[in-house]
């Protein structure tokens, strides 16, 4: 008979006849927090509930009960709603070391009654999320293949280089217009000696009889 009883008292109670939750396992982000809705039968709403915390039922450690004040900066808090048969269990401020196993307990004559529930608390996303974001700006930012800089292409001439385009186009037109000139001035004169000529020789004609 007293192994029995030593049995009973070691066997986890996930299967309390007055005592159940929707889901054994609980997720939670860091730094966020969960709720966990533990029903309970109507015979056993003025019994004293708690979470305690330990994966074996009988070692367990209570870590906060329905009978104490509870306050909104509270770790742990317990509400108790006898009318709907339920109560809520809230973890805030997560932790990784929160992640565990635990259990909803209500007290009763002799044995308590216990479910037990598996808390895991993932990292926070957000700082994936920021790194992410540094990561693709600095990329865009460096890009090697970007020509636009900003700044207008130069149009001067390479350093230690003279203009000479400009200064040698002046001498050949200026040239050719001083030949030019003194080609037609020549021309000109030509032509009046010429003239001149002919009409010296049309005056000796008309005079010869």
């Amino acid at each position: 008979m007293e192994r029995l009883l030593l049995l009973l008292a070691v066997l986890p109670a996930t299967a309390a006849p007055g005592l159940s939750v929707t889901s054994h396992i609980i997720t939670g982000i860091e730094g966020g927090s969960v709720s966990v809705q533990c029903h309970f039968d109507r015979y056993l709403n003025t019994n004293v509930k708690y979470w305690c915390s330990g994966k074996v039922w009988s070692s367990c450690k209570i870590i906060q009960r329905s009978t104490v004040k509870q306050r909104d900066e509270d770790k742990i808090s317990i509400s108790n709603d006898r009318t709907r048969g339920v109560f809520t269990v809230t973890v805030r401020r997560l932790e990784k070391k929160d992640a565990g196993w635990y259990w909803c307990g209500i007290e009763r004559a002799g044995t308590d009654e216990g479910i037990q529930l598996n808390l895991i608390v993932d990292e926070a996303a957000r700082s994936t999320t920021i790194t992410h974001q540094a990561t693709t700006e600095q990329t865009s930012t460096s890009d090697p293949t970007s020509t636009d800089t900003g700044q207008p292409e130069s149009t001067l001439p390479p350093a230690g280089t003279s203009d000479n385009s400009h200064s040698q186009g002046r001498i050949p037109k200026n040239g050719e217009e001083s030949s030019a000139w003194e080609f037609w001035t020549v021309w000109a004169a030509l032509r009046w000696l010429l003239c001149a000529a002919l009409l010296g020789s049309a005056a000796l004609v008309y005079k010869d009889p």
